[in-house]
């Protein structure tokens, strides 16, 4: 999530000193300030798309009340198998299991953006298809290692 606002520069509050150049003229960079997770609430609902839906609203109306003349840009993503939302493991056992399921199988991955800029308001959303080849404990427990399975919704990331 982050609040953008135009200018000619391109700055960045998370660089630490890092000297503004110019841009050349005519072209208009941002000025990004990123702003952390608000404490919303994220629902399940029904189903993976109007939870993934309304969670990205819900998170982009609570960081626009503070930056009311800026984009405001949030988003959200679920794994869904058969129907069922795969959230983040809560431990190492977990995010095995989840592998485990996902092995061999196809499951859907459902990313949605909100973008509130003064009184607009665009919401998306995007749907893509995932296929898991057979996945074995041996690759499942050094995939587990190798990332860190628990801050990702349905244990796993593709990069």
């Amino acid at each position: 999530m982050g609040a953008f606002r135009p200018a000619r520069t391109r700055t960045s509050k998370t660089e630490s000193s890092a000297a503004e150049s110019e841009e050349p003229p005519g072209i208009i960079g941002f000025i990004s300030s990123a702003s952390g997770p608000k404490a919303v609430e994220e629902e399940t609902l029904t189903t993976a798309s109007e939870t993934v839906q309304t969670n990205a609203k819900m998170k982009c109306e609570a960081v626009a009340k503070d930056y009311p003349d800026h984009l405001v840009i949030a988003a959200d993503t679920v794994v869904s198998l058969d129907e069922k939302i795969l959230e983040k493991p809560n431990d190492l056992e977990e995010a095995r299991e989840m592998l485990k399921s996902l092995s061999g199988r196809s499951h859907e991955v459902m990313t949605a953006v909100s973008l509130i800029y003064n009184d607009k308001k665009i919401d998306f959303m995007d749907t893509s298809k995932v296929y898991f080849n057979d996945l074995n404990d041996d690759t499942i427990n050094a995939y587990i290692h190798k990332v860190s399975p628990l801050d990702k919704a349905g244990a796993y990331n593709i990069d």
